[in-house]
């Protein structure tokens, strides 16, 4: 296999991704290859694969989510939605977003990192290590409503470590 940039940025996607989502949880390893079990990487290399409305990030959402579960769970690691759901932005956010894209379609709907210091920052009474699908997506909505209509990663800037 040829080492280029595109092999640099998934690995270190993946690993920054996987330690996001670890604490607590489960091993580098086993993250990363649950990262793997799902076609992330190819819509990440594949511009054509961007999903271009909300609805359809959403779904391809549910999607890589339910498939890292599943891997997961195939490795004997109970994970929740929320968990699946923070090792997903942070890949993209590492591979979209801080790789000059943020200003794209994609860029612009794929979903914030979530975790204690976001959700304390905006009043969200809500543990993201435990989070439910549904739970999960109505966090989001709250977060858009708060957020307007900037691009999502915007939110980031109530990331505010106490």
């Amino acid at each position: 296999m040829e080492y280029n940039i595109r092999e640099h940025r998934h690995r270190f996607a993946s690993w920054a991704a996987a330690r996001a989502a670890q604490r607590g949880f489960t091993n580098t390893k086993n993250i990363i290859e649950a990262i793997n079990s799902t076609d992330i990487r190819k819509t990440v290399e594949t511009k054509s694969l961007w999903p271009k409305r909300k609805s359809d990030f959403e779904r391809l959402h549910r999607q890589w989510c339910t498939q890292i579960i599943s891997t997961l769970r195939k490795l004997g690691v109970k994970s929740s939605y929320g968990r699946a759901a923070k090792i997903v932005a942070i890949y993209f956010k590492i591979a979209i977003i801080l790789s000059d894209n943020e200003r794209s379609v994609f860029g612009k709907i794929i979903h914030p990192p979530v975790d204690r210091i976001l959700l304390s920052s905006l009043n969200i009474k809500q543990n993201w290590t435990t989070l439910s699908e549904e739970k999960y997506f109505l966090v989001m909505k709250k977060l858009k409503e708060i957020n307007g209509n900037k691009a999502f990663w915007e939110i980031e800037c109530n990331w505010k470590p106490e």
